[in-house]
């Protein structure tokens, strides 16, 4: 509901946004991150949804 974005003639404005905070960005995290860029277009199609970092946390940061 909150989430979606509005029905539009244009396919990404049809997406969910799914909203995500990262805890630590090391290697692991950098890997995740790097990997949703990656699969961006999979996932819109697989999972009709848009993946959106809105935070990240480290321990020294």
């Amino acid at each position: 509901m909150g989430n979606e974005i509005k029905l539009d003639k244009n396919p990404e404005k049809n997406l969910k946004v799914w909203k995500l905070a990262l805890l630590g960005f090391g290697n692991a995290g950098q890997a995740f991150a790097k990997m949703l860029l990656e699969h961006e277009e999979e996932i819109a199609s697989n999972y009709g949804a848009k993946v959106v970092v809105t935070a990240i946390a480290t321990g020294s940061r």
